[in-house]
């Protein structure tokens, strides 16, 4: 129940507070359900796990109709984070998503608020879960049903 609490204040925080998180695209917010995906920086210098966050990518896009998706990039948290590494982040993180024809926004978590490790949150009015990257086959197919139910 304490996770559940929690996770709903990130989230009316990351709403609230968009501006500080350093957008990369712009969003609408029009639908009921919400995806999050977060993508450790070090999951773009790991070829297995880039194709795993790309394919669930690919499978997020298929039902994108039926829910918002939001991107959450985490920079580490041991590091001294300047403007200028934010800046440099940005436009890491905007080739990313163009290279790979991503279509939903992604914001820099640039405070730390997702925390460290890569996840997937799934948030409706009725359902909530948490998905720690990498996925085994089994989280894989309770992910694709998931969204097929939303």
């Amino acid at each position: 129940m304490k996770r559940i609490l929690l996770y709903s204040l990130m989230l009316l925080f990351l709403i609230l507070n968009f501006n500080q998180l350093g957008a990369v695209q712009e969003h609408s917010n029009s639908k009921k359900a919400i995806v999050l995906i977060c993508l450790e920086k070090t999951t773009l210098l790991c070829p297995l796990c880039l194709d795993q966050f790309l394919d669930i990518c690919k499978k997020i896009e298929k039902y994108k109709s039926k829910f918002t998706i939001i991107g959450i990039y985490l920079i580490d948290n041991n590091e001294k984070i300047t403007s200028t590494d934010v800046k440099i982040e940005q436009l890491k993180l905007m080739g990313f998503v163009k290279a790979n024809n991503l279509s939903f926004p992604f914001y820099i978590d640039k405070n730390h608020i997702f925390g460290e490790d890569g996840c997937i949150i799934i948030i409706s009015e009725n359902y909530f879960r948490r998905l720690t990257l990498q996925l085994n086959p089994l989280q894989i197919k309770e992910f694709e049903e998931t969204l097929q139910k939303l």
